[in-house]
């Protein structure tokens, strides 16, 4: 395996492992934050979390569509063979067996960015559906029917004055 080949080859890897771990973290993180009953947290930060994740989201698939360009291109760059000679001295492993998981990973890439956008789709309703709840207020906490009570009886006694 050629020095600089090897490296840009160990570092697409990586990179492409590290952006699959992120991916199913966030579609975990969304489905935590989608599973909490009552009104935990306010509607507004659910948005601003998801178009978080959206721009996250597009970022990615301009690092995967570089990485799988690498990919081809170190595919074509660095040889498939094994060594000639195994000896202790001059033993290089070969890359084919990392070649072929990186285009493995990078294969696998657009099947994990269409769940994270399916994810990102529910969870973005799942927020939209909080802000547009009815007994939300506009500090972002629910209306306690106390409140309302109190509210409603405060109108009555000031449109009895008039």
């Amino acid at each position: 395996m050629s020095g600089l080949d090897g490296l840009r080859l160990k570092k697409a890897l990586a990179t492409l492992h590290s952006i699959e771990n992120a991916i199913e973290a966030k579609k975990k993180w969304m489905a935590t934050l989608m599973s909490f009953k009552g009104n935990p947290i306010d509607a507004r930060a659910l948005l601003e979390i998801s178009n978080k994740i959206t721009k996250e989201s597009m970022e990615m698939e301009h690092a995967i569509a570089g990485l799988a360009a690498e990919a081809k291109s170190l595919a074509r760059s660095m040889p498939s063979m094994p060594p000639k000679q195994l000896t202790l001295n001059k033993y290089t492993p070969s890359s084919g067996g990392e070649l072929k998981e990186l285009a493995a990973v990078a294969g696998r890439m657009p099947k994990k960015m269409a769940e994270l956008r399916a994810a990102l789709d529910k969870f973005r309703a799942f927020a939209m559906h909080k802000m547009n709840d009815p007994d939300r207020t506009s500090d972002g906490q629910p209306m306690d029917p106390l409140g309302m009570l109190l509210a409603f009886l405060k109108l009555l006694v000031a449109s009895k004055n008039l």
